[in-house]
């Protein structure tokens, strides 16, 4: 039996210059170890999304933040907050549009996550 080499089923598409080099800049950034989150509301070379939360509302009292992840989300990182306080998994469970956190500290402010 004879092999032949697998082709593709569509053409493979050509880049124009300005793609070229904008995929050997993300290459190039990657392998200097220059992995990013992203600039606080587009993701970069982490598959997640940035969530904004204004206030945590009440100690000890879930709520609920939107996300447009498209999955149920394994965690989230606290990328900054301007206010003393913690973030937990309140342990109810998540979807693929929404997580509920919860917070031991009352009114947690400006609260900036990324759910991944």
């Amino acid at each position: 039996m004879a092999f032949r080499p697998l082709l593709p089923r569509r053409p493979i598409r050509q880049f124009r210059g300005q793609d070229t080099y904008d995929v050997l800049s993300d290459v190039t950034e990657v392998m200097n170890q220059g992995i990013s989150y992203g600039d606080g509301v587009r993701s970069l070379h982490m598959a997640g999304v940035f969530a904004k939360i204004a206030d945590s509302g009440l100690a000890n009292t879930p709520f609920t933040v939107n996300h447009t992840l498209g999955r149920i989300p394994i965690g989230f990182h606290v990328m900054r907050k301007t206010s003393a306080g913690e973030i937990f998994d309140s342990g109810v469970a998540w979807t693929n549009k929404t997580i509920s956190i919860v917070s031991p500290t009352a009114h947690v402010l400006n609260i900036l996550l990324f759910i991944f």
